[in-house]
């Protein structure tokens, strides 16, 4: 099973890559959506930078409430602060996560978000690391279709540019 240290590791490679993507972002994109009800760029970073803090907080808590203060924390996040917000994430995280041993972060009873029950870890990890994967590619998906020919798989699976993954 997932240690609480190699979840955390996840979301550090996954909050760096993410930055890396949102370094592309130009003012241009801001208000782009791959089709009208869906998030906007801006409103996708924004849920990014909240997504980890909103769901390990229900997942350890039972309670939806800590989201709401994460969905408020997020309304000023830029792509000039999205890696910052990222990295007070993982700190929120952590800090949630620290008061909870190995053994009960393996074993304690949880829900997902459809109130499925499971161990803790398996929540977090379904609920929280899956989760990023999926808006990580639809933040990809939808830079490439605002214009962003030049990003590729290496920008979205490694945060780095093609030239600097081929060296």
């Amino acid at each position: 099973m997932l240690t609480k240290s190699e979840f955390i590791a996840t979301l550090e490679r996954e909050a760096a890559t993410l930055s890396h993507l949102v370094g592309k972002v130009q003012p241009a994109h801001l208000a782009f959506r791959l089709t009208p009800p869906q998030r906007s760029t801006e409103e996708l970073i924004r849920y990014l930078a909240t997504q980890w803090t909103g769901s390990v907080s229900y997942f350890v808590s039972g309670s939806w409430d800590g989201w709401s203060a994460a969905d408020a924390a997020s309304k000023t996040v830029t792509p000039a602060t999205f890696a910052a917000a990222m990295s007070r994430q993982i700190d929120e995280v952590k800090a949630m996560l620290a008061p909870i041993s190995e053994a009960d972060f393996a074993t304690r009873a949880s829900k997902d978000a459809m109130g499925t029950a499971m161990p803790l870890a398996q929540a977090i990890f379904g609920g929280t690391v899956a989760w990023t994967f999926g808006y990580k590619m639809q933040l990809f998906l939808q830079l490439k279709a605002a214009g962003l020919a030049d990003i590729g798989t290496s920008n979205l699976w490694m945060g780095v540019d093609k030239k600097a993954a081929a060296t």
